[in-house]
């Protein structure tokens, strides 16, 4: 095994620094502090949502890191605060993701073209989403969605999850009496 040393040579304050290879998320306040102000452009190690983002502790959302989340779980928290750390491409490998609807919906709706993998992963919303929330973000993932959903009638719960996608998502809520308004087909359609 060969050991290799960097050996950082000072740029003039606002250069910008290309790094080819891969390099450890860690490394970048390193290059940053040698590179100055300048846009660094970099291949980042893969790694989990929460460890990217406690190392990435100098990249700004006009450096060009290229990230891949990878593990089991990222919350979504970490995710979107990834994208202040670069306007470079965060590849989503993680298999679950979790957080509120606001959190969700800033990685699935509002900064989704900043990500790319997006779309088979599991999803749990946390909190109380309503049901149009939930179908929102089912409607971004062919993997199950998982929420406990403001409690609606049946009519207004059946209206709203119309999830494009063909999972069975895992979904629990409460059906509202709606004075004795409540259709079977309302109920079964929700089944």
């Amino acid at each position: 095994i060969k050991s290799i040393s960097l050996t950082f040579v000072p740029a003039a304050a606002d250069a910008d620094v290309t790094v080819s290879g891969t390099i450890k998320a860690a490394d970048v306040a390193t290059i940053k502090a040698a590179g100055g102000s300048g846009v660094l452009t970099a291949n980042v190690q893969a790694a989990e949502a929460d460890q990217l983002n406690s190392s990435l502790t100098t990249g700004t959302s006009g450096d060009e890191l290229n990230l891949v989340v990878n593990g089991q779980t990222a919350l979504a928290t970490d995710l979107n605060s990834l994208i202040a750390k670069t306007a470079g491409k965060i590849k989503l490998e993680a298999t679950n993701v979790t957080g509120t609807f606001a959190q969700l919906e800033g990685v699935y709706v509002t900064n989704k073209a900043q990500y790319s993998g997006l779309g088979n992963e599991t999803i749990t919303i946390t909190g109380n989403p309503t049901a149009a929330q939930a179908d929102t973000i089912a409607d971004a993932t062919s993997g199950i969605v998982t929420a406990s959903i403001t409690a609606d009638t049946a009519a207004n719960l059946n209206a709203a999850l119309n999830d494009s996608g063909l999972q069975v998502n895992a979904y629990t809520f409460t059906v509202n009496n709606d004075s004795g308004a409540t259709l079977a087909s309302d109920l079964k359609a929700l089944d």
